[in-house]
């Protein structure tokens, strides 16, 4: 189901935010990575797909930590339901 569909918002319990890799940063590469997503029944990440144009080295970290996220479960007529998002993560040096 898509976000528009499910009963009531789902509310993000737990976060983990990705570690820019050092090697990355001691060679000033910056990017983006767009996440869609699933959110299982048990509020867990489920299947998920990365969007392309990411720098490889940057997938790795922002779905290692998505995948210790937790959110309230998905529910579509009062029931436990898997629903798709969208996560993007910017990997920004500081000026």
């Amino acid at each position: 189901l898509s976000p528009t569909q499910i009963d009531k918002q789902v509310k993000i319990q737990r976060t983990v935010l990705p570690t820019y890799p050092e090697k990355l940063i001691l060679n000033d590469i910056e990017g983006r990575v767009v996440v869609v997503f699933q959110i299982s029944q048990t509020g867990h990440l489920g299947h998920y797909l990365v969007q392309p144009g990411a720098h490889p080295a940057l997938v790795k970290p922002s779905v290692a930590a998505m995948r210790h996220w937790k959110f309230s479960a998905p529910t579509w007529q009062g029931k436990p339901v898997t629903a798709c998002f969208i996560q993007a993560f910017r990997y920004q040096l500081e000026e």
